[in-house]
């Protein structure tokens, strides 16, 4: 057809790539999409240890049960109308009961004009804030790591974005059912107060359920920092609303046989499978499938 048509050159063909990709991310923050076979998302990269809370945050926190914790980044100054706001919003919160405490974490740029007669804490302890039981909620940019972190730690999320993937993980958060979004230009103290009370209050569950379903993906996706990818088992685990887990196993055996068992499981069956059930929540099963290397597995 293209002889036909006068056209007697080849179509330019680029070479194919040789190399390997891995990217911070994960399927369930991301959107779910075909990969090449030599792209891997082997994300999030958190560090298994971070330092534990000091002794003002510990007792802060254990002496406010419903604290916001709120960390824009350390690029990111906010316009004196635009604090106002926030903090009017969050005022609006504690005199309604939605919240006790506020922590808040401000990048050395915006401290400059605090006053010195106040008592400011410098410590980076994001994790550990995330990770204690009475933060209940988290005002973040949204960037790869705040989002990471925040779904890892199993926390709705209040989302401003200001710039770059910070935009797009926005809307993902927000498409996944765990976070609010507020425009940077158009927010008002009122929606601050609004929206963090939809969170908050919580009234059909889907946050917490959907926060809690992510943070499981999350959790069992950052085991592959150390797999790398390439060599592992995946499973999935279906809920009671049939919804899918993906996760990993162990790094399967160089010399192509089973992966090792997920979590704590049984030993595998004749068919190359086996259950889980004991502790694990509302006794649900994860039916894993040990796979060699170079094998696949289909969802």
């Amino acid at each position: 057809m293209r002889k036909r048509a006068g056209l007697n050159y080849l179509l330019p063909t680029p070479a194919k790539p040789d190399y390997l990709v891995l990217v911070n991310s994960f399927f369930g923050l991301e959107v779910p999409k075909d990969l090449p076979p030599l792209v891997a998302a082997v994300g999030p990269i958190l560090s298994d240890e971070y330092p534990p809370l000091d002794d003002i945050h510990q007792r802060f926190l254990d002496w406010h049960a419903k604290t916001i914790y709120v960390a824009l980044g350390t690029h990111i100054i906010l316009l004196h109308a635009d604090a106002r706001k926030i903090i009017k919003g969050l005022i609006r919160a504690m005199e309604a009961g939605l919240i006790d405490g506020v922590i808040w974490s401000v990048g050395k740029s915006g401290r400059q004009l605090f006053d010195t007669a106040d008592q400011f804490t410098i410590a980076g302890q994001t994790r550990s804030i995330l990770d204690h039981a009475y933060a209940r909620i988290y005002f973040t940019h949204g960037g790869g790591f705040s989002a990471s972190e925040g779904l890892y730690h199993g926390k709705p999320m209040l989302v401003m974005p200001f710039f770059f993937d910070q935009i797009s993980n926005a809307a993902k958060l927000a498409a996944g059912g765990t976070s609010e979004v507020l425009h940077k230009f158009r927010f008002t103290a009122e929606e601050v107060y609004t929206k963090m009370k939809l969170i908050l209050e919580d009234r059909d569950g889907s946050y917490g359920s959907n926060v809690l379903h992510l943070q499981r993906i999350a959790q069992g996706a950052s085991r592959r920092k150390q797999l790398g990818g390439p060599h592992r088992g995946d499973f999935v685990r279906y809920g009671a609303e049939g919804r899918g887990w993906e996760g990993d196993a162990a790094d399967a055996s160089p010399d192509g046989g089973y992966a090792d068992a997920c979590l704590q499981g049984e030993e595998l069956g004749p068919d190359g499978s086996f259950k889980l059930g004991a502790g694990l929540p509302g006794g649900r099963d994860i039916l894993c499938d040990a796979i060699g290397v170079g094998a696949s597995t289909g969802y």
